[in-house]
């Protein structure tokens, strides 16, 4: 359980609808500013804690870990497609969640030179990023994210998706990547609506990491190829 902060972001506004559903999706939810499990059948949270045992704190801080890197990747998509000239770049080209782990630590966290051949070729827009991000943390010494199955998840009742699924559930992997792509990550502030922004993500780190002063992420400062 974690009781939220006050945010000290003064320049940005929290998307609540990405928030809900990025939470349900999660398997938490926010009431009277505590979140908490929303043990959702196939939520990763609920994976965690019925099917591998994990206490509710670790699923929590196991289930944030990776949501903060897919958004951060998300981030880092935006901006390399302005700098490549590509708005078909997709950085989350993964089909299971045994391709997540391998995209983590075998790509983003390795210089590019370090990298097998074969994820040279198919990675090849990915760089190296020089971020404790994507080092494995105390609980992924038990716990990976390849552990996750991509049973199917109730869609969210106020999701983003088109009209015609919202009534359907998805395989995880699929419903968390369709529902990521469904928004725009970047810093321009046109089609406000569906933009999230980096001080936008800073509000989301800080309400799930339970600071004070939530983290802006800036890819660029802190990646290189």
């Amino acid at each position: 359980m974690l009781i939220i902060k006050r945010s000290t972001h003064k320049s940005a506004t929290l998307n609540q609808q990405f928030y809900e559903e990025l939470l349900y999706i999660m398997g938490l939810e926010e009431k009277n500013s505590i979140i908490r499990p929303n043990r959702v059948q196939g939520a990763i949270v609920t994976q965690l804690m019925d099917d591998h045992d994990v206490p509710e704190d670790e699923a929590f801080s196991l289930t944030t870990t990776w949501i903060n890197r897919l958004l951060f990747i998300k981030l880092l998509e935006g901006l390399l497609r302005g700098y490549l000239e590509d708005k078909q770049l997709d950085l989350l080209q993964c089909a299971s969640f045994a391709e997540l782990k391998e995209l983590f630590f075998s790509v983003l966290a390795k210089p590019i030179e370090e990298r097998s051949a074969a994820n040279r070729k198919r990675f090849q827009h990915h760089p190296y990023l020089n971020s404790s991000l994507f080092d494995k943390t105390e609980e992924e010494h038990c716990h990976l994210i390849s552990i996750l199955h991509n049973d199917n998840l109730q869609i969210y009742r106020g999701s983003t998706l088109i009209s015609g699924q919202r009534n359907g559930a998805k395989p995880l992997l699929s419903y968390l990547l369709e529902f990521l792509a469904s928004y725009r990550f970047s810093n321009d502030q046109k089609d406000s609506e569906r933009l999230i922004s980096a001080p936008v993500l800073g509000l989301i780190f800080e309400k799930l990491n339970g600071h004070r002063d939530g983290a802006v992420y800036t890819p660029s400062a802190i990646t290189r190829r």
